[in-house]
């Protein structure tokens, strides 16, 4: 709501500023509404996810499916902002993700698997993110105002997420090689 409202505040863009306040109102008029929207995508999206590391299935995302119809401008400027929250995300949590990826890895009995087979991954969240805020308000505009001041330091906390479900993996007897350090 805070970083809504400066833009509302700051912005030259008659319109943009209009839009920011009136999503900074929605959400300080419905946070719990929105926590529990943004709850369920979570739970929701990582059971599908679960599900297809369980089946041992990968879940193809929209983005794997080559579609060559034409997408407008915000719609390429959306995906790319997202890509770049996902890749910040990820940078800032690395220890804590490989390491999951290191456990995960061991409770399928294969290698270490890789970020993008990981259910836990960032772009999970950011998805979850952007779909309750969908549910919240079916406009189109503010979904893409939402992705641009989205930023690792206003974004879930990930590293105590991934550090979380480190600890609960080891306290079962999942052991990689970092433990032997701590």
């Amino acid at each position: 709501t805070d970083a809504l409202f400066k833009i509302s505040d700051q912005t030259l863009q008659p319109e943009e500023a209009a839009n920011s306040f009136q999503a900074c109102q929605l959400l300080k008029r419905n946070q719990t509404t929105f926590y529990r929207l943004l709850a369920s995508q979570i739970s929701t999206m990582l059971m599908k996810e679960v599900g297809a590391i369980n089946t041992r299935k990968r879940l193809k995302d929209n983005h794997d499916i080559k579609d060559i119809s034409l997408v407008t401008f915000e719609e390429m400027e959306n995906k790319v902002l997202t890509n770049n929250l996902t890749k910040s995300l990820e940078v800032n949590s690395a220890e804590k993700l490989v390491e999951l990826n290191c456990r995960i890895g061991l409770v399928m009995k294969r290698t270490p698997i890789t970020v993008s087979q990981n259910p836990f991954r960032p772009e999970i969240f950011v998805n979850a993110v952007l779909q309750a805020w969908m549910e919240l308000e079916s406009t189109t505009v503010t979904p893409h105002l939402i992705i641009r001041i989205m930023q690792p330091d206003l974004f879930l906390n990930l590293s105590s997420v991934y550090q979380g479900l480190n600890d609960a993996l080891a306290e079962r007897g999942i052991v990689v090689g970092t433990d032997a350090v701590k």
